[in-house]
């Protein structure tokens, strides 16, 4: 299957509110049923299909910071990409957004390691935003109650062409001279 193309549903979690596959269970626990008109952290669910999130795909991905000193490789298949453009990412990006594609925290495993710098989001949680401590790099970043997720920066990505983005958060900040991209679902803060 290539991406674009699945069936199934996404859910949408987490700290900015991206869209998740509803199998992995990430924020409604295994006993809770997942409807199409079930909201789970206040949006509602949508097909995969309908918002362009990313297929099932049995991959090996790799990425890196610009210096080398930061690799990562990633074995199971992403769950969502997206765009923010809260005033924290254009800041720590050095950019006018942060595109960031999200994968099972299990799935990620990074070599070397990356200082960090921790700033509180609009939820109240914290997100630590990790870097390379040579180059300056942004990798990846946490957020303590979705700690199941790695949210990676997708420009450290070997292919980061590869991982269109379906949802933008945050356009209450997002820059007026920036395109608008199409089949893209945006939100003017998180999706909450």
């Amino acid at each position: 299957m290539t991406r674009g193309q699945g069936e199934g549903l996404a859910q949408w979690n987490g700290e900015h509110g991206f869209p998740v596959r509803p199998e992995s269970r990430l924020c409604c626990g295994p006993t809770q049923d997942v409807g199409p008109q079930t909201s789970c952290v206040g949006a509602n669910i949508r097909t995969r299909r309908g918002i362009g999130a990313i297929d099932d795909m049995s991959t090996h991905i790799t990425g890196q910071c610009l210096c080398g000193a930061i690799t990562y490789e990633i074995t199971g298949e992403p769950l969502v990409s997206g765009l923010c453009n809260c005033t924290d990412c254009q800041k720590q990006t050095g950019s006018s957004f942060s595109h960031v594609v999200i994968f099972k925290a299990e799935d990620y495993r990074q070599h070397g390691e990356t200082g960090s710098h921790d700033t509180r989001g609009d939820s109240g949680d914290m997100v630590t935003r990790h870097f390379c401590r040579n180059c300056g790099s942004p990798i990846r970043s946490e957020v303590p109650s979705m700690s199941h997720l790695a949210i990676v920066k997708a420009g450290t990505l070997e292919h980061p062409g590869d991982f269109p983005p379906s949802v933008e958060l945050y356009c209450k900040d997002r820059l007026s001279w920036l395109p608008t991209l199409e089949k893209v679902t945006r939100y003017e803060a998180g999706s909450r």
